[in-house]
């Protein structure tokens, strides 16, 4: 039961995890755009232009790294559906678990239900 209340857990931050990194990519654009304005604004002697520049290398790393993070982190919709089917498999392979798998499937119904009550706000 342990195991399925981290991943619970995980559900439940996963959006704001994906809410933080598109904050920083919004972040890293903005920069971006202040420096390449600054850059084409003002002539910059060669001491700024290499300071520039390596900052601009540095950045690159952390911006794909955000847009990939965000690419790929899965919604909480989809961990709870996982969450789901590997709660059904282990209630259909142990039986004798049945009170547990009860108790999460209630705790997912729960969780489902809200999902369908937001969903139908938005719409």
């Amino acid at each position: 039961m342990n195991n399925l209340i981290f991943w619970l857990y995980i559900a439940n931050i996963v959006d704001s995890v994906k809410n933080s990194i598109g904050w920083t990519i919004f972040f890293f654009i903005l920069v971006f755009i202040i420096l390449g304005m600054l850059c084409l604004l003002t002539e910059l002697d060669e001491r700024m232009k290499k300071i520039f520049n390596t900052y601009m290398k540095i950045s690159i790393i952390p911006f794909i790294l955000c847009i990939l993070l965000n690419i790929f982190c899965p919604t909480s919709k989809f961990l709870y559906m996982v969450i789901g089917l590997k709660t059904a498999e282990i209630g259909i392979e142990n039986m004798q678990g049945l009170e547990e798998f009860n108790k999460a499937r209630n705790l997912l119904n729960l969780k489902l239900d809200e999902l369908l009550e937001e969903n139908k706000q938005k719409n």
